[in-house]
C-alpha cells in the first residue's frame, strides 16, 4: 500500500497494516516525512548490512541522525538497540540503549515494549540476557493493557520466571 500526503508526496510505502498510524499523522499534519525517510534508509541499510556485515556504518548513520535531532529521529533508537543486541552482540551497550528507550520513546507503545522484552528473554542468539530490562518493559506493557492481554501476561510471567520469581510467574500464567 502507499499513501500520498497533502503536498502530493508519497508519505508511506509498505504493508497495509502499517498504514493506520501514518494516515493519522498525515491527516493531523504531524507526519514527518524526513524522519520517515531516515527510518526507511536505516531499514535498507540494515538489509544491506546483513549481506555485507557493515554494522558500524549503520550505527554511525543512526548516531548522526540522532545527533542531528534526537526527538525527530527517535524511532531509530530501536534499530540501534536491535543491531547492538542481535548483530554486533554488544550486549551492555544494547541494554543501556534499551534502558534509555523505556521511559522515553517506548513508554506508551505496547508492541515496541514487547519487542524489547521478549527477545531479551527468549532469543536463542542472545548469549547475555537482561531480565531486569525485560521485566521493566513487560510491566509497562501490562500496565498499558490493563493486565488483560494474554500475550503480554505471558511475557511478564516469563520475565518473572527469569528473575527467579516462579510463584509470581505461575500466578500470571494462570490468568
Amino acid at each position: 500500500a502507499f499513501l500520498v500526503n497533502q503536498d502530493g508526496r508519497i508519505a508511506y510505502i509498505g504493508h497495509p497494516m502499517g498504514l493506520d498510524s501514518v494516515l493519522e499523522e498525515v491527516i493531523s499534519g504531524k507526519h514527518d516525512l524526513e524522519a520517515a525517510v531516515a527510518s526507511n534508509s536505516v531499514q535498507l541499510m540494515v538489509k544491506k548490512a546483513m549481506r555485507t556485515r557493515d554494522w558500524a556504518g549503520v550505527l554511525k548513520f543512526i548516531d548522526a541522525m540522532l545527533g542531528k535531532d534526537k526527538d525527530r529521529y527517535a524511532k531509530l533508537v530501536l534499530h540501534k538497540f536491535e543491531i547492538l543486541l542481535f548483530y554486533t552482540k554488544e550486549y551492555d551497550k544494547a541494554y543501556t540503549v534499551g534502558r534509555e528507550l523505556l521511559p522515553t520513546y517506548l513508554k506508551d507503545d505496547v508492541q515496541m515494549l514487547t519487542s524489547v522484552a521478549w527477545p531479551t528473554l527468549d532469543n536463542k542468539r542472545i548469549e547475555k540476557r537482561d531480565p531486569d530490562l525485560a521485566l521493566e518493559a513487560a510491566k509497562r506493557a501490562n500496565e498499558l493493557t490493563n493486565g488483560v492481554e494474554s500475550s503480554i501476561l505471558d511475557t511478564l510471567a516469563y520475565a518473572y520466571y527469569h528473575k527467579g520469581d516462579v510463584k509470581k510467574a505461575l500466578v500470571l500464567q494462570k490468568k
